[in-house]
């Protein structure tokens, strides 16, 4: 019996319909019209459309340009057909194709990230481990689906392994000026939290700028170019990347808590304190969104 539950997601919006992740144990990822609000397809595992994907689907969904929805789940990474879910079969259910495997990486609550390589476009996302993050790519075939090997049998996927970072579960992947992959990290005793860009072009660290205390949200990125982060504490930075020196500039650093009660005029009480585990969000008129 479907015990849905959604949370800790992105939706993705098609043209028909809009795409969410399903919770749960065999969680799916879910298509429903955006005229009716009904649900008109989900993703399943087999012929008979009562399986999901292992773990369920807690993380945002990606539209890729040649309408393919991509997804983490369940210790792999997952592609449907969007126009397979728009207009599905007998049942509902549409197959999914699974594409990268490993039960080393735990599964996480993140968003992931389409971009173009060589021309190519890609599919990134991370996986924790005990060890700590691995960020993971790899190219959409021309097919629309994600390879999961190559012709000789090879792994397709490219993974950059953060050397001792912290076990990261939350947040996710953007994608920056210079098609770098940034991802936020939490603090240890052997990497201060902070901000880490990987280029996908030559599997080397574009960036990082540490700040010393946990980062869980995924970044954004403004129309300049900055990058925008908030840490768990409630602190707020906006970062200008400096690819010469592989690091990034501060531009500008404040405390959620001191800014909320100078624009609402209010006046908190003696330790109260912020916490902040949300994304950045931009909007059209250039604010600076977040929970």
């Amino acid at each position: 019996i479907p015990a849905p539950k959604i949370n800790r997601i992105n939706a993705a919006i098609g043209k028909e319909c809009i795409y969410i992740g399903n919770g749960g144990t065999t969680g799916t990822a879910v298509a429903i019209n955006k005229e009716t609000g009904a649900r008109v397809s989900y993703v399943s595992s087999n012929a008979e459309g009562t399986g999901g994907p292992a773990g369920g689907c807690n993380t945002g969904m990606s539209l890729t340009k040649s309408g393919m929805v991509l997804f983490r789940a369940g210790y792999g990474a997952f592609s449907v057909s969007s126009a397979a879910m728009d207009k599905p079969g007998e049942g509902g259910f549409v197959p999914f194709a699974a594409q990268y495997r490993d039960k080393n990486m735990t599964t996480h609550n993140s968003n992931n990230a389409c971009f173009t390589l060589d021309g190519k476009d890609h599919f990134a996302f991370f996986g924790a481990t005990n060890a700590g993050m691995n960020v993971i790519w790899g190219p959409i075939k021309s097919d629309d689906v994600l390879a999961s090997y190559q012709s000789d049998g090879t792994p397709s996927w490219t993974t950059h392994s953060i050397a001792g970072t912290q076990k990261q579960d939350q947040g996710g992947i953007v994608v920056g000026p210079r098609n770098e992959l940034i991802v936020t990290l939490k603090n240890n005793t052997n990497v201060p939290g902070g901000v880490y860009a990987v280029d996908p072009a030559t599997n080397t660290m574009a960036w990082k700028y540490d700040v010393g205390v946990d980062l869980a949200g995924t970044p954004a990125v403004d129309k300049a170019g900055n990058v925008h982060v908030i840490a768990d504490n409630g602190m707020y930075y906006i970062l200008k990347p400096d690819y010469e020196k592989k690091s990034a500039e501060l531009l500008k650093s404040a405390s959620l808590l001191e800014l909320y009660a100078s624009s609402m005029n209010h006046t908190w009480n003696e330790g109260d304190v912020c916490k902040a585990y949300g994304t950045v969000n931009i909007g059209l008129d250039g604010r600076m969104y977040c929970s």
